[in-house]
C-alpha cells in the first residue's frame, strides 16, 4: 500500500525536484560553455596561425615564437602596447 504524503512534505519534495532541475540546467549551462570555449580557442588558434605573425624578439614572453594561440597573441599585444606607450612618450619631449 503506498504511503499518504503528509501536507508538510509537499513543499520539500517540490523543492527538492526544484534543485534537481536547477543543478540539471547548470550541468548542461556548463557543457555548453565548456564546447563553445573549445571551439572558440580552436578557431581563433586557427586564424592567428594563417597571419604568420611572429611575437617580437623583445617581447617578456614566448620572443620569437609564431602567434598561433591565445597566449601568444597576447604576449604580442602587450609587447605592442609598451612600444606605443615607448613612442608616445618620446613625442611629449
Amino acid at each position: 500500500m503506498a504511503q499518504a504524503m503528509s501536507p508538510a512534505s509537499a513543499p520539500a519534495v517540490r523543492s527538492a525536484r526544484i534543485a534537481r532541475l536547477l543543478a540539471l540546467v547548470l550541468v548542461a549551462a556548463g557543457a555548453v560553455m565548456v564546447v563553445a570555449g573549445a571551439v572558440t580557442w580552436t578557431m581563433v588558434s586557427s586564424k592567428l596561425a594563417e597571419e604568420k605573425i611572429t611575437v617580437a624578439d623583445d617581447a617578456k614572453w614566448f620572443a620569437g615564437d609564431e602567434v598561433d594561440g591565445p597566449l601568444t597573441a597576447y604576449s604580442q599585444a602587450d609587447i605592442i602596447d609598451h612600444h606605443s606607450r615607448a613612442t608616445r612618450r618620446k613625442d611629449l619631449r
